[in-house]
């Protein structure tokens, strides 16, 4: 569709005519983005232009020809399966392209989707779109800047921002465990929001999983999270994640503590521990002994523990013997 063509500047410029004809019209525009990733790289790329289906009749009454979609077409890969559409009252052109690979995927996408100073793309929208790989994991990250509305002629616009919407859509293969899309539907993340942005997107995925967590293959504590994970000692978060890289609080140690002591349960808990999802865990380790809390009889379920506290609960839990020799920096902890 010819109006579509300036998009690559990363802005809109519309003669007086298109104007009084189109975007009088809130929402006269739709450009949907679909992704679909395999395991090995391969997939394929699905870019849709739109307008308002009664926006594109009063356009051909005013010109006396339809829109034209020669600069959508040409903008394309030569491969790429192309064919007109209707979606839910809006008409326009999709293109379908495969690959063989991410680098491939990257390539058209830097050609079609990124807006750029040699672009000549008829819908390039983002600064950045890209898939990559990295081991096991699969990484998603796009910008979508805020678009400068241009105005030809005499007519101008109240609302020039309320243009239509951008939809990006993307499926990952493996377990996708972080992103920032406004909606999952079937394992399809879903973003969608209006012409003059701006706007992030990421995502990460992982296909190999340890223990069922999607967030540890690679970690250099891989094979302890496994092992921790299959004695039942921690099931990770609701979200399904282990999160290596974050630190561990004294309700999460007492809980670890007392799975992997099997300790009794305990009858007293301390008053800030009350209605903690690890309440439980407290009240054991302190009936066993392993804990007493603070000073002031607080036990701090929600602060980090110390790597001294941490040795202090081992010590105690596992009736060590005492040790002749410390370090340097431990003295008179």
């Amino acid at each position: 569709m010819r109006p579509a063509r300036p998009m690559f500047v990363r802005r809109l410029r519309w003669g007086p005519a298109l104007v009084a004809l189109a975007l009088l019209t809130a929402g006269c525009l739709r450009f949907d983005v679909a992704t679909t990733v395999a395991a090995d790289g391969s997939g394929q790329l699905t870019v849709t232009t739109l307008f308002d289906a009664e926006v594109l009749e009063a356009f051909e009454e005013a010109f006396g020809a339809p829109a034209d979609s020669s600069d959508f077409d040409a903008s394309m890969p030569p491969d790429a399966v192309l064919s007109d559409v209707e979606v839910d009252g809006f008409e326009g052109r999709r293109a379908v392209i495969a690959f063989a690979t991410l680098d491939e995927l990257n390539a058209v996408a830097a050609d079609v989707l990124v807006a750029g100073p040699d672009t000549e793309s008829a819908v390039a929208l983002f600064d950045d779109f890209a898939v990559t790989r990295q081991g096991t994991e699969f990484v998603f990250a796009a910008t979508y800047p805020e678009l400068e509305v241009e105005q030809e002629g005499e007519i101008e616009l109240d609302d020039p921002g309320d243009l239509g919407e951008v939809e990006v859509r993307l499926t990952l293969p493996g377990v996708v465990y972080t992103h920032d899309a406004d909606e999952v539907v079937d394992g399809e993340l879903i973003w969608r929001f209006s012409l003059e942005g701006p706007r992030t997107l990421q995502a990460r995925g992982q296909t190999e999983l340890v223990a069922g967590f999607p967030d540890v293959a690679g970690n250099v504590h891989a094979d302890a999270i496994a092992w921790v994970a299959e004695q039942e000692i921690t099931t990770g978060f609701p979200d399904g994640t282990f999160r290596p890289g974050e630190v561990v609080s004294r309700g999460q140690m007492a809980t670890f503590l007392t799975r992997a002591l099997q300790l009794e349960p305990g009858s007293e808990s301390f008053p800030d521990a009350v209605g903690s999802v690890h309440e439980d865990g407290i009240a054991a380790v302190a009936a066993a002994g392993i804990t007493a809390g603070f000073p002031d009889g607080t036990f701090r379920p929600g602060d980090d523990v110390t790597r001294g506290q941490m040795a202090t609960f081992l010590f105690r839990a596992l009736a060590l013997e005492p040790g002749s020799e410390s370090f340097p920096d431990a003295v008179g902890s």
